[in-house]
């Protein structure tokens, strides 16, 4: 995370609480967080006060996080720390005391995914090489960790971990748009129940309590991101998929692709709650085509996305465009 430290903070130096600065550096020091005073050469009063070689350390880091922020002016600082806080502040940036933002940053990053197997190697393989790199460092490091949501359980445990405000505000959510046409992403649609598309609930309250810290996907499903070759493969080693299904889906129109029920083929869409949510994406597929994908990939096809992490998947342009603007967030929160 990147944090603006005020000034003011400094006047603990000659205090029996300076070791509270030391702990902001070291973590600067571990590469964990970026620190920056506002003013930037502010903290020279400290580090004057210090002996050559903690000095030097220190202002070695700190140099380089300078030199990292003019190179990155675009990432908005996640946390302020001021001698004023706010009583209640919506988000760090509106200003933590030291002791709040101490206990803030210890906190490991939770990334809560509807599958701790699959979808975690979906989000790996997906993000770019070197948002990739940072994740899984972290995660070693134990300043990450993959937290597992479940599919109706996401809900309930986003609404328990939102009441922990170091929890709350270091958590990333990854999850399936669950939406069956293109149009039901607009901000105006809205399900006809709420049994019919979870992920739209699941949204309305992350917009609340987890602003700008989630990616809900465009597509209908992590599968539905799967490379061609990929899903070719699948119909290849598994016999109960029908040997033209991986080109009867490339036949299918674009948003026909990213909407299609590719676990369970047209037949799991088959009935009175989904079938009209469908509308007008498949009216044009021939009945060859429907046979070839009336069943499907089947619930195993995310199993591919094991081998995503130490392999470069083949995505389409579109996919790794908005996987990018997810990396930029889950950056910000790193």
């Amino acid at each position: 995370m990147r944090i603006i430290v005020n000034k003011d903070i400094l006047e603990i130096a000659n205090t029996p609480q300076t070791w509270k600065l030391h702990l902001l550096m070291i973590f600067a020091c571990q590469g964990r967080h970026e620190i920056i005073f506002d003013p930037p050469d502010s903290i020279n009063i400290w580090l004057d006060q210090l002996d050559y070689n903690t000095k030097e350390i220190y202002k070695k880091i700190y140099n380089k996080i300078i030199k990292l922020i003019l190179s990155t002016p675009n990432i908005i600082p996640s946390v302020y720390i001021t001698t004023t806080p706010n009583d209640n502040p919506q988000t760090p940036r509106h200003g933590l005391s030291l002791d709040q933002a101490l206990h803030l940053l210890n906190e490991p990053l939770g990334v809560m995914v509807e599958n701790a197997d699959n979808d975690w190697a979906f989000l790996l393989g997906i993000l770019p090489t070197e948002i990739r790199k940072k994740v899984i460092d972290a995660e070693e490091k134990g300043w990450l960790i993959c937290l597992h949501g479940g599919g109706s359980t996401l809900e309930r445990q986003l609404e328990k971990r939102a009441k922990n405000p170091n929890k709350r505000w270091r958590t990333f959510v990854l999850f399936d748009s669950d939406r069956l046409h293109p149009d039901e992403l607009q901000p105006e649609w809205q399900p006809p129940n709420r049994q019919t598309c979870q992920a739209y609930w699941i949204e309305q309250q992350l917009a609340i309590s987890y602003p700008g810290q989630y990616w809900r996907l465009n597509r209908r499903s992590i599968e539905s991101y799967m490379p061609h070759d990929r899903l070719q493969r699948a119909s290849r080693q598994n016999q109960n998929i029908h040997a033209d299904a991986a080109d009867a889906f490339r036949r299918l129109s674009r948003d026909g692709q990213r909407h299609f029920n590719i676990k369970k083929g047209f037949a799991g869409d088959d009935n009175p709650e989904n079938r009209h949510r469908c509308r007008e994406l498949y009216d044009n597929v021939n009945d060859d085509d429907r046979t070839a994908l009336a069943r499907g990939f089947l619930g195993s096809l995310a199993n591919h996305y094991q081998d995503a992490i130490e392999q470069e998947f083949n995505w389409d342009e579109d996919a790794r465009t908005e996987a990018w603007q997810a990396a930029l967030c889950l950056k910000r929160l790193l």
